[in-house]
């Protein structure tokens, strides 16, 4: 319940009176729920949650009541009403809107702005995640074999929280790409991008060998760790880094939890100030088309008086 308080005290600050969250991880967020679809509408002291069948009888074991109000009853008391607009498709807002043609509705995603700041069990969680993700490095790495494939290494990755990148040679100069049966051969460039979740909460890496790129990437991104501490900005970072390289093909990094790539991004939430909780990842890297590419990333927990990398800080990585 100490979510969904935080929740009315964050809308009280915007003044919403009447705000509707649809996005799954959300509602698991607010509620342990693990579901496809719902809504939890949000009013003034008082929370009203919509399910299917599907659903009910584990909301109900978890003592939340199922309301069964159809949608032309739920927001008949408003003129304005506050959707999750980046999660709400277009069929359903014009749902929404052909059911109240006399209401406004806005959009504001405000649980992912409670979501930025983890609590104690969130960082347990991602230490879990962090510790899975770096030994499940270690036994990717230590696979690597001459004749090995990209997608006979990433089927070593087990739980993944997103389709693991393994690039060898001129395929690590694509920031994203997707494993191939491309053979290692002995001392070329392998990049390495793969993350295990624990418990829903992500984990997320990347180590790059072989490279003439990797000192410099690694430069930058020791010196971004090492500059992280409550109160500064995101955006002093990205000044930082682009000292030492160009970032030309990705942003430094982002938030990291429930999601891979959650707030705060170091683009969007530039002005973004750094506070004890935050875990951000830190991925500076260099890329030459057709060549090879390099990047080195850390998951990073913001402390009271500093920073903790969260995914080992073996130098053999």
């Amino acid at each position: 319940m100490q979510r969904l308080e935080k929740l009315q005290k964050k809308l009280q600050e915007y003044r919403i009176d009447c705000f509707v969250v649809t996005k799954p991880i959300n509602l698991f967020y607010l509620l342990g729920l693990d579901v496809s679809v719902g809504m939890l509408v949000v009013e003034q002291g008082l929370f009203t949650l919509y399910l299917d069948r599907r659903y009910t009888a584990d909301a109900e074991e978890k003592g939340y009541k199922v309301s069964d109000k159809p949608l032309h009853e739920r927001f008949k008391d408003y003129s304005k009403v506050v959707i999750e607009g980046e999660n709400v498709s277009y069929g359903q807002y014009l749902e929404f809107s052909q059911a109240y043609p006399n209401v406004e509705f806005l959009s504001k995603m405000v649980v992912e702005e409670l979501r930025i700041i983890k609590d104690a069990q969130e960082i347990k969680l991602l230490r879990q995640a962090a510790d899975l993700t770096a030994a499940t490095m270690r036994l990717v790495l230590g696979s690597l074999k001459e004749g090995i494939t990209e997608e006979e290494l990433a089927e070593l990755v087990r739980s993944p929280s997103f389709a693991p990148i393994i690039a060898f040679g001129s395929n690590s100069a694509h920031v994203h790409h997707r494993p191939t049966k491309r053979k290692y051969q002995a001392e070329e460039t392998v990049l390495v991008d793969l993350g295990v979740k624990k418990d829903y909460y992500m984990g997320d890496m990347t180590r790059t060998i072989h490279s003439s790129l990797i000192k410099q990437v690694k430069e930058a991104h020791d010196q971004v760790i090492y500059a992280i501490k409550p109160g500064i900005a995101l955006k002093e970072l990205d000044q930082l880094v682009k000292t030492i390289i160009p970032l030309k093909d990705h942003s430094l990094g982002h938030g990291i939890g429930l999601e891979v790539h959650e707030r705060p991004f170091y683009k969007t939430d530039k002005e973004k100030i750094l506070e004890p909780g935050m875990v951000i990842t830190v991925e500076p890297g260099i890329y030459r088309p057709q060549e090879d590419g390099a990047r080195y990333e850390s998951m990073v927990l913001v402390t009271e008086t500093g920073s903790e990398i969260l995914t080992g800080a073996d130098s053999f990585f």
